[in-house]
């Protein structure tokens, strides 16, 4: 009997040997039922694999009838029993089997359970009961077949897993191709077409849209879907804030950037919609740009997979619709930039020049490229920008940057000398600091030339000082011999001598003078007209020929010809002349006091009218060349050095018969050529005018 039972372990090891190189659980369970006929001498018997709930036959000994054998449930009669609680039993009654109608032949069976996969049934008839060693047979056969049926079952997981790995692995690397295409997209219609493509060729659904934003119409409006939609929905739906509760759902998802995932349609309130075809939705939130809506006739249809890949394409087209949306910002920002006049660079928190315009490389004098990355000190070293604008900057940052103030932007005026050398002007500086969070990202600046209207507020500055002048001329000056004019009628009128006709006469000459140098004076600082050569030495007998120069004598050294208003010219010179002459010939001068003019008229003392009498001896004038310029010297008693500072100014004589404008309007002529005009000492001791800053002709000295 031992030899017996050895015989038939051994054949049973085989067996477990055999259904481990099985590759299918039909196999495995027909190789059980061989083995149980032919080893165990189990001539009838089955077994029965769960699905679903039920415990179907999948494999039988031959000439077993399984059509005539019901299909119980995985909990009912001895199969459902051994199967719920993974114990065999031994059952010898007459209705104790599952696996055959009632017959007499069959009287007692053997039930085995096979793990979680189903349950082996053996009969025979009571003449031939199962014995307890048949049941632990059978329970070690039982246990090779599910040991074998379990290896099935993980290698068909790990299959399906591979396989959904492979699928999702291929589904990446299309929504990666899709992400690539994305990025080459122009606008953001074109991003909308690439996505729904790929819901199709990714998630293989026929119903999925893009919902955009249209401000104009305040409406998530659908620019892009599969034919399907249409087909299915009848339109391309839009979405508004004021729909009705699909809308509001998807309007809500929009702004909120929550994406929904929606199992069953037909289940959610949120999304419930009366005769939809869709039953599993995913509605995914594209930034500030719309929405991205997934959609599947069968519910239940996205798995984690799904739902990770469509988060992923949305996440990648609002990426792509940010970059356009920037593009174009920046597009339009660079197109404002280039075409506004103003100079503008951009420096980041080191003081690099990150970004400039063309008008800012003109204004600077270099080219466009060798600027953009360059350190703004570059500025400071080539001598374009003055050091201390480097401390109005950062002192203009550091108070933009102070929490004592909202200020995110300042203004200052500074002088730029172009690196080109094509000359310095003035300009208007405003910076705005760049957006930053918590340090500083740089600054913004926008450059723009004042130069003509910082000039033309000095202008205005000198007209104003100029009317200032004529009102104290016209109420002081002009009052004196006015005053002595009627006066001295007065006083003809009760004596009818002639002497008081005279005096009254002079003063009216003192009047008109004043007069006339006022007008004068007045016109001198406007802009010089037509500037043209002009040779000096002609221009300067020109002009000595219309002074009174009581004999004085005219010499000119240089023959040099420059570049003047001929005409202003002509008016600068005649009243160096009259200076000289009226300065250097009066007899009763007495050094300084009748060198040149100096102080306030005093028209009231009858005695300085009437003491301007020349001849007293020859005045010697000369004018010549210098390097930059020329001058007009004399041989007269020349200008005390501590009162040269006020030579210039209106009204300053010391002459009683000057007005004090004729210097002043030697100034304003200057001025108003660019030139620079000073008071010296001539070499025999006299007085020396030095115009410098000139430009000369091509052939000058």
């Amino acid at each position: 009997m031992r030899g017996d039972e050895e015989s038939t372990l051994r054949a049973l090891h085989e067996v477990a040997t055999d259904i481990r190189d099985l590759d299918s659980r039909a196999a495995v369970c027909r190789r059980a039922v061989e083995a149980a006929e032919q080893v165990l001498a189990f001539d009838h018997c089955a077994v029965s694999l769960e699905r679903d709930g039920r415990l179907p036959i999948v494999a039988s000994s031959s000439g077993f009838d399984t059509d005539t054998v019901a299909t119980l449930s995985a909990d009912e009669g001895l199969a459902g029993r051994a199967y719920q609680t993974g114990e065999s039993l031994l059952m010898n009654d007459a209705a104790a089997s599952d696996i055959v109608e009632e017959d007499d032949r069959f009287d007692v069976a053997l039930t085995v359970p096979l793990g979680d996969h189903g349950v082996f049934q053996a009969v025979r008839a009571s003449a031939d009961p199962f014995e307890e060693a048949d049941r632990d047979l059978g329970e070690l056969l039982c246990s090779h077949v599910a040991q074998a049926l379990d290896r099935l079952d993980r290698e068909r997981r790990l299959e399906a897993r591979n396989e959904t790995l492979a699928d999702s692995e291929r589904r990446t690397r299309k929504v990666q191709s899709v992400t690539e295409d994305l990025i080459d997209a122009d606008n953001r219609r074109g991003v909308a077409t690439r996505i729904v493509d790929a819901a199709r060729d990714v998630f293989t659904l026929p119903l999925s849209g893009v919902h955009l934003y249209d401000e104009s119409r305040d409406v998530l409006a659908g620019v892009a879907a599969t034919s399907a939609v249409a087909r299915e929905l009848g339109e391309v739906p839009d979405y508004a804030c004021d729909g009705g509760t699909t809308q509001q759902t998807v309007w809500d998802i929009y702004e909120s950037g929550e994406p929904l995932v929606v199992a069953d349609v037909r289940s959610d309130d949120r999304v419930r919609a009366e005769g939809s075809p869709v039953r599993s939705l995913i509605v995914h939130p594209l930034g500030d740009h719309g929405v991205y809506i997934l959609s599947s006739t069968d519910p239940k249809d996205f798995d984690r997979t799904d739902v990770a890949l469509a988060d992923l394409l949305a996440s990648t087209a609002t990426a792509a619709m940010d970059q356009i949306a920037h593009r174009r910002d920046l597009e339009r920002y660079r197109t404002v930039v280039e075409t506004v006049p103003d100079g503008v660079f951009l420096l980041d928190e080191a003081g690099t020049m990150r970004q400039v315009n063309d008008a800012w490389a003109d204004i600077v004098g270099y080219d466009h490229d060798d600027l953009a990355g360059e350190p703004f000190q570059l500025l400071v070293e080539d001598g374009v920008i003055d050091e201390h604008i480097v401390e109005t900057y950062l002192d203009t940052i550091r108070q933009l940057l102070s929490s004592e103030t909202d200020r995110r932007s300042a203004a200052f005026v500074t002088e730029l000398r172009p690196a080109d050398g094509t000359g310095a002007h003035t300009y208007e500086v405003h910076l705005r600091l760049l957006p930053y969070d918590d340090s500083f990202q740089g600054v913004a600046g926008v450059v723009r030339d004042v130069t003509e209207r910082v000039e033309q507020q000095r202008e205005l500055e000198r007209e104003n000082e100029r009317l200032d002048e004529f009102a104290s001329i016209v109420s002081h000056d002009l009052r004196n011999p006015l005053g002595v004019a009627r006066g001295s009628l007065e006083l003809a009128a009760e004596t009818g001598e002639q002497a008081h006709f005279d005096r009254c006469e002079r003063s009216l000459d003192r009047m008109e003078t004043l007069i006339d140098d006022l007008l004068t004076l007045s016109r001198a600082g406007e802009t010089v007209g037509s500037v043209g050569t002009v040779a000096l030495d002609e221009i300067a007998f020109r002009g000595w020929a219309v002074v009174e120069t009581d004999g004085a004598d005219l010499a000119v050294e240089t023959a040099a010809s420059l570049r003047a208003d001929e005409g202003r010219l002509r008016q600068l010179l005649e009243n160096l002349f009259r200076n000289a002459v009226e300065h250097g010939s009066t007899g009763s001068r007495t050094g300084s006091d009748d060198a040149v003019e100096h102080g306030s008229t005093d028209p009231l003392s009858q005695a300085a009218e009437d003491a301007a009498e020349h001849g007293g001896g020859t005045v010697q004038v000369t004018v010549g060349a210098l390097d930059d310029g020329f001058y007009v010297a004399d041989d007269g008693p020349g200008i005390p050095e501590d009162e040269r500072e006020n030579l210039f100014e209106s009204g300053y004589t010391t002459s009683d018969s000057g007005t004090g404008f004729g210097l002043a309007i030697v100034q304003q002529i200057a001025d108003a050529h660019g030139w620079s005009v000073r008071a010296t000492e001539s070499a025999a001791g006299g007085a020396r005018f030095e115009v410098s800053g000139v430009e000369f002709a091509d052939d000058a000295q």
